[in-house]
């Protein structure tokens, strides 16, 4: 079987609306109230990975990598899969500002739209958190954090202890994939992706992580030399790049700022770090009209924000093409998590495991590969053992996610916060959904019928409510394990 090669191109997104869209960004910098997603950044970090080889042995592996026919069903490609992956991820994206999803027709990402046309969407994802080390974590090693038995856990503007490096032993796609012989590479613009103080060193050969939260158009130049140096030898690759944008403040270029000087004035800048942080400090305390005002000012501005990104994504794939670095490669697209702009009372993310925070907009891409949509119920850690399984590769021993189009996905998606020191999961089934929060609140939507989440039909004694809480008390009682210290009695229903 002949080496290949994995491009992942990750995206940070959350939706408030059953509409695919992406858009925004994470604030984990903690500068606005937000999960302080900050930590002691390099420029560039090598990890002590080796190269394996990626001859076939007489065992059947490759590089130690049990391979397989690809397999059929969600990705198919004509002439067989590419050999590459670029896995592209961006940060803090509503899933309702993506064009396809955007309920006001506002076509923020007419550029991703055509690519999401070519390629197979995923129509019903959800992240497996509300912000950007958890969620993450659920892409890279194709498991929940409480399968993986570690949580980690942050506070909001920086109050708190920083969540601690991930424990030894844990493997991811690119340390699956080096065994196979490729070069991995990762290029971040979150220092919870790639800094040397949380072990990921040792997931990627080569790390560049980028300080300061630096403009898409930055990003990209740095993902074409990291591109340049993963293919310099030869050998199969994976390359995955982390954007920044659309994180808050919300600072888009001029040129994408139409409609903000035809709105009335408001108080604060929210292009502003203090002003923004000002905002989620006295958010609770002002009127519903001034908060929709507020909201409107949002939407403009983030909403430039992920204009930006996708003139910027047109940008990079045009270059991309011209390297001919996409001709035999499957391009991975999906944003970590959502933002919340007040609609069930929080600003910013790491706050609820609504929509806004949770949904996600996620889809493959190759110039090979058959178009359509999966419409079945898919989250985060299913991505990674569905890209090893097209590619021709058993999934890793420790990926307990599905392989999408699979008779055996299950239909149960979890969803797991621990941030500012309050844990709240979810469980999501048939078209309901049940949240739970550790300071005893419930609440149970119909997102199917409901689709922005507007209307919390918990009540006691309901049958239904009733299952969901009998499947998901055993995932509370898993995170209790983990956390005996925290305050916690589930409710007898």
């Amino acid at each position: 079987m002949s080496p290949r090669v994995i491009l992942t191109l990750t995206l940070s997104v959350s939706i408030s609306a059953s509409m695919l869209a992406c858009s925004g960004k994470d604030g984990e910098d903690g500068s606005t109230g937000a999960v302080d997603d900050t930590a002691p950044t390099t420029d560039s970090t090598d990890s002590d990975g080796t190269d394996d080889t990626s001859g076939t042995d007489d065992s059947g592996t490759t590089g130690g990598v049990d391979t397989e026919a690809p397999a059929e069903g969600l990705l198919r490609f004509e002439g067989g899969p590419p050999t590459n992956v670029l896995m592209i991820s961006v940060d803090t994206t509503r899933k309702d500002y993506f064009s396809p999803y955007d309920p006001l027709g506002s076509d923020f990402t007419p550029f991703l739209a055509a690519r999401m046309g070519e390629g197979v969407v995923l129509g019903d994802h959800r992240s497996c958190s509300n912000w950007t080390y958890s969620s993450v974590l659920c892409v890279i090693t194709g498991q929940d954090n409480l399968d993986m038995g570690w949580v980690p856990s942050r506070g909001f503007a920086g109050v708190g202890d920083p969540p601690g490096a991930v424990p030894d032993g844990i493997t991811t796609l690119a340390n699956h994939l080096s065994d196979a012989g490729y070069r991995t590479s990762l290029v971040s613009t979150n220092s919870f992706l790639g800094g040397a103080s949380y072990n990921q060193a040792t997931f990627y050969d080569t790390i560049r992580l980028l300080t300061d939260a630096p403009p898409a158009e930055q990003v990209s130049v740095t993902a074409l030399e990291a591109l340049d140096e993963v293919r310099e030898g030869g050998e199969p690759w994976m390359l995955h790049v982390h954007y920044f944008d659309p994180h808050n403040p919300y600072d888009p270029p001029e040129a994408y700022r139409d409609g903000l000087d035809a709105l009335p004035p408001i108080d604060y800048d929210l292009d502003n770090v203090g002003s923004s942080t000002e905002l989620y400090n006295e958010y609770t305390t002002l009127p519903q009209a001034e908060l929709d005002l507020i909201a409107r000012h949002i939407r403009v501005l983030y909403g430039g924000e992920v204009s930006y990104f996708d003139d910027q994504m047109a940008a990079l794939w045009g270059q991309l093409e011209a390297a001919g670095a996409l001709d035999d490669t499957l391009v991975v697209f999906w944003t970590d998590h959502g933002e919340q702009f007040f609609e069930h009372g929080a600003f910013t993310h790491g706050q609820t495991l609504n929509v806004e925070e949770t949904a996600s907009a996620a889809f493959f891409w190759a110039s090979n590969l058959e178009a359509g949509v999966w419409d079945g119920p898919t989250t985060h850690e299913d991505l990674a053992p569905t890209i090893m399984a097209a590619m021709g590769y058993a999934p890793g021993p420790d990926m307990t996610g599905a392989r999408i189009g699979d008779d055996a996905e299950p239909e149960e998606r979890f969803a797991l916060s621990y941030a500012a020191g309050l844990v709240r999961q979810s469980l999501d089934i048939g078209g309901k959904r049940l949240l739970y929060s550790w300071t005893g609140e419930l609440e149970y939507y119909d997102f199917e019928a409901d689709p922005t989440e507007a209307n919390d039909l918990f009540t006691v004694g309901d049958p239904d409510i009733q299952a969901h809480w009998d499947r998901l008390l055993p995932e509370v009682e898993r995170m209790k394990a983990l956390f005996p210290d925290e305050s916690n009695t589930p409710p007898e229903l």
